[in-house]
């Protein structure tokens, strides 16, 4: 289903912050689970999508994916930079 969000809240299974106007596609037991808090109501059912609002939320889905592919292989670790010394001759 498509929800908008209506309220800013932070997705714990995304570990993302989503802003009021943000077009989001979940499972309905999902968008029953997070209006169901209570802290209120954070999204509400939106229906259809015209051309912009399907690329904006291609967008996001495709940089989410992006940086869950991302996490998985660093296990949220940074990557650490390997440096070689070299020793000078005295």
């Amino acid at each position: 289903m498509r929800a908008k969000v209506i309220k800013l809240y932070r997705d714990k299974n995304s570990k993302r912050y989503r802003m009021p106007g943000e077009l989001i596609s979940m499972p309905e037991e999902r968008f029953e689970e997070i209006n169901s808090t209570s802290l209120g109501i954070f999204l509400e059912q939106s229906e259809s999508l015209d051309e912009e609002q399907k690329e904006v939320v291609l967008e996001e889905s495709i940089e989410n994916t992006s940086e869950e592919i991302t996490e998985e292989v660093s296990d949220g670790k940074p990557e650490e930079k390997k440096t070689t010394s070299r020793r000078t001759k005295k």
